[in-house]
């Protein structure tokens, strides 16, 4: 019966798989004069001449291939043929007896690749020499663009590499889209025989990706991964150890400190990267190291000579600020002990108008600031300064001065930093304001804590933790004042008003009696008595604690895989 038949067809078809997988020529020979089809794939596990070819058994190749068995068919699953098989495997007789039944060497996966592709990725050289020397294209792409010599870089083959480029591959070939050339594959992986292959082969070590893709080189690729062995021989192929991604803001160094690859951080700077380089904003790695709350990324940074005390120069934060405003108390000890200034300024301004305002607060001064928002209170005329510059100076609760033109920059970019500068969240920084990008976080930033030292911005944010080490370790100045005649004090209780307004507006209650304590408390010089006093006994000793790159196949066999 027809049922009976193909039961019959389906029992042949799966011993003669058998018989290939295992190299018996002679099962192979008797079941194929029994009628069993030579090209036959039994269920998903392939064809004889598959299994054959990927184990190197030739003469049941070359018995199946004379009883018709195609070379290029491809595999259900895996969508590879038998010449792919013997070619990752590095078969080289079969593979030979293979590409003289089939039409061209450059048969296609269903994923675009070729033979050479695989022995590329496997190191396969004579495979690799074989395809070439029969017309194998070393220029071919697969379907996402990756020729054979991504694949050798990117799984470390450097002699693979050395025999491609010598049979015509294009060395800086890019991926379509983003711009990944084999060197960037090579420096990603950490991958140093492929790395020093490529650069002796005439790769370009300042080749950049695409804009899309960041615009990065092989350095800072290789920096940003932690590649710190191939950063040596970048360089020496004449990576540029200072060139930035195409934001401005990434150079080697800047990714190598920002992801705490340490050794990638000595390596740069022992070959040529300076060590305060500033990117787009003015910003050197420390200062991003402090953004970050990065302890050892910072000290590697100092211990190489970084400038403690630098300061941007569009916003006038310098590393202590950003480690302050953001609550890295045990960083700020590290930089008090490398003497980083604790009472430094943040004085820079941006538009013209700010510097009329800067003028405004400077002729009126600290007395005359609050003296304007005394007058704002009782609904007189401010006189020399508006009632909004008074009321900012005083401290008092309406802070539109400072962040309505930051507002109206973020406003439409991102809502979540809008709603931070239009006084719904805490004070922004310039780092935060990094995240809109351009001329908009470069001016909307300085609009912000003028004049404020690290101890005011630590007060302003409620970070208790810094306030001690500031004033118990660093020995700050609690009496200074910013532009507004603020001193740390006000910020902190003009903090507080604010949580205790937001809390009666939402109807918690007043947070900080369900805290039991307020975010920053500290007494004044004039209740300590006897004139000024340096202030810091008066700082509460409770803590309020804060809480597209190419890929091999997986191993083993595809085909057992594909069972």
């Amino acid at each position: 019966s027809g049922r009976g038949e193909r039961a019959a067809a389906a029992s042949r078809a799966e011993r003669l798989l058998n018989a290939c997988r295992e190299g018996r020529l002679e099962d192979v020979a008797a079941l194929l004069e029994e009628g069993a089809a030579a090209d036959d794939e039994f269920e998903t596990a392939g064809t004889g001449l598959m299994h054959a070819a990927e184990r190197g058994h030739a003469g049941v190749c070359r018995r199946l291939l004379e009883s018709g068995a195609d070379p290029c068919r491809l595999h259900s699953v895996t969508g590879m043929s038998s010449i792919h098989f013997a070619a990752a495997n590095g078969r080289d007789e079969v593979l030979q007896l293979l590409l003289s039944a089939a039409p061209s060497p450059d048969v296609r996966a269903v994923d675009g690749s070729t033979p050479l592709h695989l022995a590329a990725l496997s190191g396969r050289l004579g495979a690799l020499r074989r395809l070439l020397s029969k017309g194998a294209a070393a220029t071919a792409r697969r379907a996402d663009g990756a020729t054979p010599l991504h694949l050798a870089a990117h799984s470390n083959q450097g002699a693979a590499i050395a025999v491609l480029c010598e049979g015509g591959a294009v060395v800086d070939a890019g991926m379509p889209g983003t711009g990944v050339t084999p060197l960037m594959a090579a420096a990603r992986g950490d991958h140093l025989r492929a790395v020093s292959q490529l650069a002796s082969h005439g790769a370009d070590p300042n080749a950049r990706c695409v804009a899309e893709s960041g615009g990065r080189t092989a350095l800072i690729i290789a920096a940003q991964h932690g590649a710190a062995s191939v950063v040596p021989a970048l360089l020496q192929a004449g990576a540029e150890p200072d060139a930035f991604a195409s934001d401005g803001l990434r150079s080697a160094l800047f990714a190598a400190a920002r992801r705490g690859h340490l050794d990638a951080v000595r390596q740069l700077v022992r070959g040529g990267a300076a060590v305060d380089a500033r990117n787009a904003r003015g910003s050197t790695p420390l200062m991003l190291c402090c953004v970050d709350g990065l302890r050892e990324a910072a000290r590697e940074l100092v211990v190489l000579g970084a400038d403690v005390n630098a300061a941007e120069p569009l916003t006038g934060f310098t590393p202590i600020m950003y480690a302050a405003a953001l609550g890295h108390a045990e960083l700020c000890a590290d930089l008090v002990a490398y003497r980083a200034d604790v009472d430094a300024r943040q004085t820079a301004r941006g538009s013209d108008e700010d510097d009329d305002e800067a003028g405004g607060h400077e002729r009126g001064g600290a007395a005359a600031g609050r003296a304007a928002g005394e007058r704002r209170s009782r609904g007189a005329s401010s006189g020399g300064a508006s009632a909004a510059e008074g009321a900012v100076m005083a401290g008092v609760r309406d802070e539109a001065t400072e962040v309505a033109r930051a507002g109206r920059l973020l406003r439409g970019h991102r809502p979540d930093l809008a709603a931070a500068a239009a006084g719904a969240g805490p004070a922004l920084l310039p780092a935060d304001l990094d995240l809109v990008g351009g001329s908009a976080a470069a001016s909307g930033a300085m609009l912000l804590g003028t004049g404020r030292t690290p101890l005011m911005w630590a007060a302003a944010r409620g970070h208790e933790r810094v306030v001690k080490v500031l004033l118990d370790v660093g020995g700050a100045d609690v009496n200074g004042m910013d532009a507004g005649g603020r001193t740390a004090l006000d910020l902190a209780r003009a903090r507080l008003r604010r949580e205790e307004a937001e809390d009666c507006k939402s109807g918690l209650g007043n947070r900080a009696a369900q805290r039991h304590q307020q975010p920053v408390a500290m007494v004044p010089p004039r209740e300590v008595g006897g004139g000024l006093h340096d202030g810091r006994a008066a700082w509460r000793d409770a803590e309020h604690r804060e809480a597209e790159w190419p890929v091999s196949s997986p191993g083993g066999s595809p085909l057992l895989a594909a069972e």
